[in-house]
């Protein structure tokens, strides 16, 4: 067993709060992430791991499978330390990825399959993956950029590999005409093919957990570039086994019904690796539509749901139109954290169904979650509050200008220490030096603690939007406005909204002689950035406010732009 790095003295004020079964610090085990999903095989290798439109996987056969994928891998010559891309939707092709890449020795860098060919091409540049597992259907994007990046073979797949037998027919039927053909001599290989051809006799690497990375998760950044995310076997490990005892599973009768994108750090860790723990039945579905979603939680009798407020919302509206039809009562945990609840989400939710929706808060850069409430209906809920620190996390709030630690509900930085920080950005030293301090990750969150050791999250240091539980950086689409010749100058802001978490909005000055509509702007928007990024309007003004130092003043255009929603 290894001991944590850091552990928490017991006068914090939180460990008041905990669980019974909660422990202050966590004997971590020191193994690689992947024994996570060989324990999960090995102690309940006939239950089911995943379902997938109806067709289930034992634990037994995603062992097998991810064994010959590691298998595979390394015929190509992937070795320990290289990175391995993936580009898909929620699937089992992404599950088995997953755990067969991390066999292999090598980490994972997994991306949002509805980014456009710039973004695609930074991250992969960025990485210097070589090999890449995605759909059929993405790969004509990735080749228009293949030049731009080191990738040197690619794996494809499609959507209804997995799919059960019926559902696989007819979608191959449908989309007979669309198919096209991938030669090998093209460096480009069919996923169930290679998972035929290949042994589980797979080479496994010494794998020093604190430092061989398991994920590069790329996040965006002030500049507007995004920043791989280094986190280790440990750093994962420890976030899981936190979950674990936070949030306990009873082994082998758990179901998950996942919604939480698998290329999202949330989705790996609350549903990838805490599922496991449990050897949970995970409900796999590519995206999240209200109908499916909830007749996956009737129909499974999902135990445990994490989500965002948009979709707590939406399930709450269906439920109601469709009485009787879908039920939520097998749910024991209902919770998220990817940004703000409203504060009437949680009655609607306590008087309706019985559920205590509880709010969490975490980062990438933490390997996932490190405060949450704790779902007991006897302990008391704070509207606000993202709840406590888990096992073995330190927490200070400083004063931005002095760094001076702040005390009871004195507003400051948030800024974490402990074993599932991560040990830095990938090729950014000058972001680490920003970040990182004497074991401390400065969040560039800003929050505060009230005297009995309930934590709140109050907002971005660098105006960073929480969108459907994506941080969206308001630097990369300036960045995109800025680059046209249409556009002198650009501004973005976030405000609230009840559905989304925040709403983009973009201020712009145009250049001298052009005269750009907001549908044109709009449309290069798209061409350029993922769907959640694309503003919701986009203003057009001769001029921005500014200080007397000539610096775009933010929070009068964000002032402005609440002030016209409520017109």
């Amino acid at each position: 067993m290894a001991k944590a790095k850091y552990y928490v003295p017991d006068e914090r004020p939180w460990f008041k709060h905990y669980p019974d079964g909660v422990p202050h610090h966590i004997d971590y085990l020191n193994k690689p992430l992947y024994h996570l999903i060989d324990e999960a095989a090995e102690k309940s290798p006939d239950s089911t791991a995943m379902v997938f439109y109806g067709r289930e996987m034992k634990y037994k056969e995603l062992k097998e499978l991810s064994d010959r994928f590691a298998h595979y891998l390394q015929k190509l010559g992937v070795q320990k330390g290289d990175r391995v891309a993936i580009l898909l939707p929620n699937c089992p092709q992404f599950v088995i990825a997953f755990w067969g890449i991390l066999k292999a020795g090598a980490c994972v860098t997994s991306m949002n399959p509805g980014y456009t060919e710039r973004e695609l091409s930074e991250i992969l540049s960025s990485s210097g993956a070589e090999v890449i597992l995605t759909l059929k259907a993405l790969y004509p994007r990735l080749k228009n950029i293949q030049k731009q990046t080191k990738v040197k073979k690619v794996i494809t797949t499609t959507i209804a590999d997995y799919f059960p037998l019926p559902l696989k027919i007819a979608f191959n039927i449908k989309n007979f005409f669309k198919q096209t053909k991938n030669s090998e001599t093209e460096n480009v290989f069919q996923l169930i093919q290679v998972l035929s051809d290949s042994s589980n006799d797979y080479h496994e690497s010494l794998i020093e957990t604190e430092k061989d990375l398991a994920v590069l998760q790329y996040t965006g950044g002030t500049t507007g570039k995004p920043k791989g995310v280094m986190l280790t076997h440990w750093n994962l490990m420890v976030n899981t086994a936190q979950l674990k005892y936070w949030f306990p599973l009873e082994q082998g009768k758990e179901v998950l019904v996942c919604i939480v994108p698998f290329f999202h750090i949330g989705g790996i860790t609350s549903s990838l690796t805490w599922g496991c723990c449990g050897a949970a039945k995970l409900v796999i579905l590519p995206r999240f539509h209200t109908k499916p979603t909830l007749k996956a939680i009737t129909k499974y009798k999902a135990t445990a749901f994490i989500g965002v407020p948009a979709i707590y919302i939406a399930l709450d509206s269906a439920i109601r139109k469709n009485k009787e039809k879908y039920s939520i009562d097998s749910l024991k945990l209902v919770g998220g954290g990817m940004t703000a609840f409203p504060h009437d989400l949680f009655d609607i939710y306590k008087e309706r169904y019985g559920k205590r929706l509880i709010e969490g808060y975490g980062l990438t850069e933490n390997a996932g979650v490190t405060f949450h409430n704790v779902n007991i209906a006897e302990k008391e809920y704070r509207p606000g509050s993202v709840g406590f620190p888990f096992p073995d996390t330190d927490v200070k709030i400083v004063d931005r200008a002095t760094g001076m630690i702040l005390g009871p509900d004195e507003a400051g930085e948030i800024c974490l220490r402990g074993p599932h920080i991560t040990i830095g950005y990938w090729q950014r030293p000058e972001e680490n030096e920003k970040a990182l301090k004497n074991e401390w990750l400065y969040t560039g969150d800003i929050g505060k603690m009230d005297k009995d050791g309930y934590f709140y999250v109050l907002g971005r240091k660098d105006n960073v939007i929480g969108v459907k539980g994506f941080q969206v950086y308001p630097r990369e689409i300036e960045n995109v406005l800025d680059k046209t010749d249409l556009v002198a100058e650009a501004a973005v802001v976030g405000i609230p909204d009840d559905y989304t978490g925040q709403k983009i909005i973009a201020y712009i000055v145009p250049e001298p002689g052009q005269f750009p509509t907001e549908k044109e702007l709009l449309e290069i928007c798209r061409k350029n950035l993922v769907e959640y990024k694309v503003p919701s309007k986009i203003k057009i003004k001769k001029e921005l406010p500014r200080s007397p130092v000539r610096k775009i003043l933010k929070y009068v255009l964000r002032e402005e732009a609440i002030k016209e929603e409520k017109t």
